[in-house]
């Protein structure tokens, strides 16, 4: 489900109140120019984000409540069973959730090392261009 702010003043509010001068300061400290995207994601207790990849550099700011998260760099890309290029789900691992993995099913993505973490209210995030994670609203 995507959809606007319109008709949700509260978020939009709440939105608004947001220090985004940070976010801009540290884009243009790291060289990367201004963001030429913004989504905002929400989520209930339990949503989980597939084992995924963007293809661009990602500042994942964790705004309220705890997420967990692992990520793996790109050169583990084989071990992550992506679906082929040509499939809908075509960035995404098809080994599921990392945390509770079917090593039978998937043997090489034993040869892999998530990096583990939570992130809470507050967080800034960045995940480099290729890098792959998977997320759980906790």
């Amino acid at each position: 489900l995507q959809e606007t702010l319109s008709g949700h003043a509260e978020m939009a509010e709440e939105f608004t109140s947001w220090r985004w001068e940070l976010l801009v300061r540290v884009s243009k400290a790291c060289g990367w120019g201004l963001p030429d995207s913004n989504e905002l994601f929400v989520g209930m207790q339990g949503a989980e984000t597939p084992l995924h990849f963007d293809e661009r550099e990602n500042l994942f700011f964790q705004v309220r409540g705890s997420k967990e998260i692992v990520t793996f760099p790109f050169v583990d890309y084989v071990r992550l069973y992506p679906f082929p290029t040509t499939h809908p789900c075509d960035r995404q691992s098809m080994v599921g959730s990392p945390v509770d993995a079917d090593l039978k099913a998937f043997p090489k993505f034993g040869g892999t090392v998530g990096h583990h973490g939570t992130l809470k209210a507050g967080d800034l995030l960045y995940l480099p261009y290729g890098w792959w994670h998977w997320l759980r609203n906790l």
